[in-house]
């Protein structure tokens, strides 16, 4: 079973991703964060994800800092995966370069959790 860790501070998207999830037949164990610093509380606790689907736009740490910390971290190597409503190339070059793997539109749909993770 594969762990995934949600970073957004939108409880909606949430809620919306995880029935994506359930609905992709794709097993796995999600946990969520509402910001970047949630998250690194989660990891540095011992949450080791397989995939990181985390936002940009949140108070507190954004997608980006949250990115650039983590890699620093060197103790992973989750699969991160920017879901951003606002898909530009320069925020999406901007994200691959702090070491993000994929960047996509949201929100979350059925296909792209099956082409990320599905058999």
């Amino acid at each position: 079973m594969q762990k995934i860790l949600l970073i957004d501070d939108e409880r909606i998207f949430h809620f919306l991703s995880t029935k994506i999830f359930e609905v992709s037949g794709v097993p796995c164990e999600i946990h969520s964060a509402y910001d970047g610093k949630e998250a690194l509380t989660l990891i540095n606790d011992g949450l080791l994800p397989d995939y990181i689907f985390v936002d940009l736009e949140m108070p507190t740490m954004t997608g980006f800092q949250f990115i650039e910390t983590f890699k620093k971290l060197n103790i992973s190597a989750a699969k991160i995966v920017v879901l951003s409503s606002h898909v530009t190339p320069d925020e999406r070059a901007r994200a691959m370069a702090l070491g993000a793997d994929v960047y996509m539109g949201k929100p979350l749909a059925e296909n792209d959790v099956l082409s990320l993770m599905g058999s």
